[in-house]
């Protein structure tokens, strides 16, 4: 496939941006959970509690023990679409499991920066 240009892009439609934007998570509880990729406000949340290096993968559990209150109450539960969970009904290992799918789903894993990196391109400018 060669390089897209501006011309090639159609805008994404809200059925395809829900369908980009969400994935089903079964967590180690057993219990499937709808989750939505972080929007603004749990991103600040997030960003204001997590290291400037990022999380290594083995710290995770102790940084979500650390924070647990405003991740659950404010990163978390706001990502759950289905079904809904008050913040303090929602067991640690599945807000663990779920944590862990919305750090990947929102870009921020470390496979989620490279896949982002990798699928970035440079707008082809020649036309202009």
């Amino acid at each position: 496939m060669g390089k897209m240009t501006m011309s090639d892009l159609v805008p994404t439609t809200p059925e395809e941006y829900v369908k980009l934007t969400t994935k089903l998570v079964r967590t180690r509880t057993g219990a499937v959970f709808l989750i939505r990729a972080m929007g603004a406000n749990p991103m600040v949340h997030l960003l204001r509690v997590i290291p400037e290096g990022g999380l290594v993968e083995d710290e995770t559990m102790m940084f979500l023990k650390d924070h647990f209150a405003i991740l659950s109450e404010k990163v978390i539960v706001p990502c759950i679409i289905e079904p809904k969970i008050p913040s303090d009904e929602l067991a640690f290992i599945d807000s663990l499991d779920i944590f862990t799918d919305l750090m990947a789903l929102s870009g921020l894993s470390s496979e989620g920066v490279a896949e982002r990196e990798g699928f970035r391109e440079e707008p082809d400018r020649s036309d202009t």
